[in-house]
């Protein structure tokens, strides 16, 4: 998934991490030959990069980002109580993750170009939910589920 640099920080080796607006950070290391990236080693330089977008390994593996702790629950849906908008093309707003927890039944999760996914999340199940990834769930007849959220930490 494709995410901008909205800022920076150093590493315990000194080197430049991007931190992406999904909450991960993204190492930008200027080592010639191997690794080009001049624009590192000043502010100016890494001022022009903020919002240049960069491909998130870790948002393609639907890994929350370290430290991000719950804020909220959905409450528990089934079949007939979820509401129509999770059944329709829809997104989590930047700087927010979720989480599908399947308890029973089973959900699918499909996303909306079908590039990732999509996934047939048999309960137990959880599957991470990235921020603004455009997603929707289906779920079978016994199904029984929630989404947990989390919002930015460390």
């Amino acid at each position: 998934m494709q995410r901008a640099i909205t800022g920076y920080r150093e590493d315990d080796e000194g080197f430049v991490v991007a931190v992406l607006e999904c909450g991960h950070g993204f190492h930008q290391r200027h080592r010639p030959p191997f690794e080009l990236r001049p624009w590192t080693l000043t502010a100016e330089g890494r001022a022009s990069m903020l919002g240049t977008a960069c491909e998130c390994l870790r948002c393609d593996r639907f890994e929350r980002p370290d430290g991000w702790a719950e804020s909220k629950r959905s409450p528990e849906f089934t079949a007939t109580s979820v509401p129509a908008a999770l059944l329709h093309d829809h997104d989590l707003k930047a700087g927010v993750w979720g989480e599908l927890r399947v308890y029973e039944g089973r959900v699918t999760l499909l996303s909306e170009d079908g590039a990732l996914g999509p996934w047939e999340l048999v309960a137990p199940a959880t599957h991470g939910i990235a921020p603004r990834w455009r997603h929707r769930v289906s779920p079978s007849e016994d199904a029984r589920f929630q989404v947990v959220f989390f919002r930015g930490g460390s």
